[in-house]
């Protein structure tokens, strides 16, 4: 997931996201976006993203396994870069669910 972030690599995010689950998404910048969307429309909205900010850096800052062990929440930094060349920097958290032998995005949740 970092490495998909930094890069804005969209095959990687692709796997990354459920095909038969919702996403929960809370986004207040650089876009404004809220509620539950399917794994298609999560990759509509990077895409989106990604015509309009480039990724400076995306970085996990924490992570931790929840006690069941099939819940996985981080918190990563991620500088973007608008075409005006303003940087702005997000704190993402996400939270990734293991079934079947793979995590997958469950949330997607900004900070700040």
């Amino acid at each position: 997931m970092e490495r998909a972030l930094a890069q804005q690599d969209l095959v990687i995010l692709t796997r990354l996201l459920p095909h038969e689950e919702k996403v929960l998404v809370r986004w207040e910048e650089p876009i404004r976006q809220g509620g539950l969307f399917t794994g298609s429309q999560v990759l509509l909205l990077f895409n989106d993203l990604f015509q309009n900010y480039r990724a400076v850096k995306f970085s996990l800052q924490s992570g931790t396994l929840l006690p069941s062990g099939h819940l996985y929440h981080c918190v990563g930094s991620w500088v973007l870069r608008a075409a005006s060349g303003q940087h702005q920097t997000v704190e993402l958290h996400v939270s990734l669910k293991h079934n079947a032998g793979i995590w997958t995005i469950r949330e997607l949740r900004q900070t700040r």
